[in-house]
């Protein structure tokens, strides 16, 4: 039972996995809904590369049709539309892709605080099956719903990565010197990458502050 626990935690991310693909595989054949059309089909912003600069310019905002400063969103938009032109197909691919990555961080999330397999495993069933989440799926234009997840939970990861045992006399342990800078400079990557697909990422830092003083026991990673 020991020997089998081992092979069954590498199996299960698997799994979860496949159900995400298989649960959101009906979306693909699926139309532009909602605001697809003015983002995608209408919007001519996206339709060159060599508007790619302008993202990071003042520019963005009366091109991009985003009515807020989104520009991680609208780069996926300009890889899309270089790949599928307007075929839906392609769009929808792309969202259930990242929302497939976005299960797995989540996975990886509550097993790095719950330290506890079956329970990582019934909260992400639950969050990937979630009916909430199935308008962010199937709409295109929800995409940064998706997008700001994904760098949040990354940065969120990181961060429970550098929470790493102090020595003895409350000096760090040359195994955190090793790992808090890159792991502190990845986490800050990640969310500023997420303050671009989305404004709401803005709470990230309360958020750690929150989870700091609630969970005063250092992390061990995953």
């Amino acid at each position: 039972m020991t020997k089998r626990q081992p092979r069954l935690e590498k199996i299960l991310p698997l799994i979860i996995i496949l159900i995400s693909i298989l649960l959101y595989l009906n979306t693909l054949p699926n139309i532009f809904v909602y605001d697809d059309a003015y983002v995608i089909t209408e919007n001519y912003f996206i339709k060159s590369l060599g508007n790619l600069p302008k993202l990071f310019t003042k520019d963005y905002l009366p091109l991009s049709g985003e009515l807020s400063y989104r520009p991680v969103v609208t780069l996926t938009y300009f890889f899309d539309y270089a790949i599928w032109r307007q075929n839906p197909l392609g769009y929808h691919l792309t969202n259930v892709i990242l929302h497939t990555i976005n299960v797995f961080l989540f996975y990886l999330f509550i097993k790095s605080i719950s330290r506890n397999s079956s329970l990582s495993i019934l909260a992400t069933l639950l969050f990937l099956s979630h009916p909430l989440l199935t308008e962010t799926v199937n709409a295109v234009c929800y995409r940064e719903d998706i997008l700001v997840s994904i760098f949040f939970l990354l940065a969120f990861i990181y961060f429970i990565k550098i929470r790493i045992p102090f020595s003895g006399r409350g000096n760090l342990t040359q195994q955190t010197r090793t790992r808090f800078v890159p792991s502190y400079i990845t986490s800050c990557a990640f969310y500023c990458r997420a303050l671009f697909s989305k404004e709401m990422a803005i709470t990230l830092p309360i958020l750690l502050v929150l989870f700091d003083l609630l969970c005063p026991s250092p992390g061990q990673g995953f």
